[in-house]
């Protein structure tokens, strides 16, 4: 299982990935001399060695129930592949009818007989399976019960007192609690999967996938919640920017639109002959208080006799004023629209307040 000493130069050969095993001799009397010698990077090294040493496991947990309802062990030691050895497979009969081979194989059946609910997510994993649940929720939040039930997967059988009914049973009442208070499920030791399973062992959080503790849990809890506030920042920041660049477009074309107004437009408007555009100033408009309520292009070079100005509205700063030429309020006026203001509230934009 591991690079001898020989090896350290990353060059791996095929009869060192067994080195280390119970079983004597080549695997199955396999020719491995044959065959080339392997060279991998450093980093592909435990890959490469974890990924053989499966392949040796499944290999023989495959030729055990071939010869599993075999009576004998000399019927065992007959029944021998067309392709292996057969000194190295009686070699592995004896092994796997031994005292102490029986003795592991009944405590790891023991050790699987206690598990409650056994992990159907697949190849995908809860880590990813929790970062997609994540993604995919309005708050961004998911507790573990979620994730849980979507990793754990049971349909009963007819046996009421089987591993898969008893797992689907338990299942069941996870969904209920859950279901039934959803908002309640982010603390490890209160949650729907601590009040069915019972709490996690030390070291250990069900339902979170191998590696992860109470400590290393509670610990990113805290990273989590600052890389959140950092991204939702950084939206508002981007969010920001693009109203200020819309604002800006919306001011450049009002002012096109402000030098574009034809004297014949603003004569069918106001009725009376127009000045030049060049005479519109932006102004503010204010109620009697001194309040500014509106921003609007005012024609500040009417005649002095007249008591009112023809106003463009711009923007709107306070939609339930009253208007001054008629009924209603500025919410009622479009942007664009011409009114008339009484010429001592209209002041220019800068001005200050008298």
């Amino acid at each position: 299982r591991e690079l001898s000493r020989q090896n350290e130069n990353l060059l791996l050969n095929p009869n060192n990935f067994w080195a280390g095993c119970k079983s004597t001799g080549n695997l199955f009397g396999r020719d491995y001399s044959r065959l080339s010698t392997y060279q991998v990077t450093e980093i592909n090294k435990a890959y490469v060695l974890f990924k053989s040493n499966s392949a040796w496991r499944t290999e023989k947990a495959k030729q055990r129930r071939k010869v599993m309802d075999a009576e004998t062990v000399q019927e065992k030691k007959r029944r021998v592949p067309t392709y292996y050895n057969k000194d190295d497979w009686e070699a592995f009969i004896d092994y796997n009818t031994s005292d102490g081979f029986k003795e592991k194989s009944k405590k790891a059946a023991e050790a699987r007989a206690q598990v409650q609910a056994q992990y159907t997510g697949g190849r995908k994993g809860i880590p990813r399976t929790w970062l997609e649940m994540e993604q995919k929720s309005p708050t961004g939040e998911v507790y573990r019960p979620k994730v849980y039930l979507a990793t754990h997967n049971f349909v009963p059988d007819d046996n009421p007192l089987s591993s898969k009914s008893l797992a689907a049973a338990k299942i069941a009442k996870v969904k209920e609690a859950y279901d039934k208070e959803p908002s309640a499920q982010n603390c490890l030791s209160t949650d729907a999967v601590s009040r069915e399973f019972g709490v996690d062992r030390k070291g250990c959080v069900r339902g979170m996938g191998a590696g992860v503790s109470k400590t290393l849990y509670h610990a990113t809890a805290f990273m989590k919640a600052r890389l959140q506030k950092e991204k939702d920042n950084v939206r508002k920041e981007k969010q920001n920017e693009a109203l200020k660049a819309q604002l800006d477009a919306e001011r450049q074309i009002n002012s096109r639109g402000h030098d574009q107004i034809s004297s014949s437009s603003y004569q069918q408007e106001i009725g009376t002959l127009a000045p030049a555009p060049s005479s519109f100033r932006l102004c503010f408009l204010r109620n009697f208080r001194r309040k500014a309520v509106a921003c609007a292009y005012v024609d500040r070079a009417k005649a002095p006799n007249d008591d009112d100005y023809d106003c463009m509205i711009n923007e709107i700063m306070d939609s339930n004023a009253m208007l001054c030429d008629r009924d209603g309020v500025l919410g009622d006026v479009s942007k664009g629209a011409m009114i008339k203001w009484p010429k001592s509230y209209v002041t220019d934009v800068g001005e200050p307040m008298i």
